[in-house]
């Protein structure tokens, strides 16, 4: 076994140290610092290393609807990876799987980040149900509007932030915008406007900046952007 196919046998084994296999938080979350540490140091976007490629991962019960679509996108920006869906029948019903294929170290990273932004996503849907703004709600529709918006706010805040903090892995186009550009804004109908209205009259704005006063929390650790952080934090946002 060369030196790194030993570091990766590491970082996954730390991974596999979970609460669902038995660890406790503190040990689950002491591993994922070690693994993103690893990580950072070993594998992700390192120039010349040896990169091997790897089998795509499966990723089940995945959410797959807005806004939490917005957040699987931004890994496979940050990550450099390709994603699409599969649906696998099982039983009655359907179940969804969102496949990554990506190079080795990028893949560990998608992985990664997968996982620990699932478990805050879970996280804050808990903590939400709790707050009076929700559980003020008289019916279910008027719930689950407020839920909509607290998640939509919390979504679009740490798909910004992540963006934001691994912004060197990002790969955009230039674009060149001639300085003749111009977009002259098109007037509202009276009738969109009042579709507007009603639209702003419903949404739950108190639950949407909940949630991304929610995001501001979810701790996303400087050693996974390739840098060499002393002592990485938990992505996750574990309370």
């Amino acid at each position: 076994m060369s030196n790194l196919e030993g570091i990766k046998a590491k970082i996954r084994a730390l991974r596999s140290k979970t609460m669902a296999n038995g660890c406790t938080e503190a040990e689950a979350s002491a591993a994922m610092q070690k693994a993103a540490a690893l990580m950072a140091t070993y594998g992700v976007d390192a120039e010349g290393a040896e990169i091997m490629s790897s089998a795509p991962i499966a990723l089940t019960r995945a959410r797959y609807l807005f806004p939490y679509s917005l957040l699987w996108h931004a890994i496979e920006d940050v990550c450099r990876a390709s994603s699409s869906w599969k649906a696998v029948r099982r039983g009655k019903g359907w179940e969804y799987r969102l496949v990554f294929a990506a190079r080795e170290p990028d893949m560990l990273m998608a992985e990664y980040l997968y996982e620990v932004l699932d478990r805050a996503i879970s996280r804050v849907c808990a903590d939400f149900r709790k707050d009076k703004t929700w559980r003020l709600k008289r019916s279910r529709k008027t719930r689950d509007l407020a839920m909509e918006a607290h998640m939509t706010g919390f979504c679009l805040r740490l798909w910004e932030r992540m963006n934001s903090i691994f912004a060197a892995r990002l790969v955009r186009p230039e674009v060149t915008v001639p300085d003749t550009a111009t977009a002259e804004p098109r007037a509202l109908s009276k009738k969109e406007k009042r579709a507007a209205k009603r639209i702003d009259q419903i949404f739950n704005h108190a639950g949407y900046s909940q949630g991304i006063k929610a995001a501001e929390g979810v701790h996303l650790s400087e050693a996974m952007t390739g840098g060499q952080a002393e002592g990485p934090a938990l992505i996750g946002g574990g309370k």
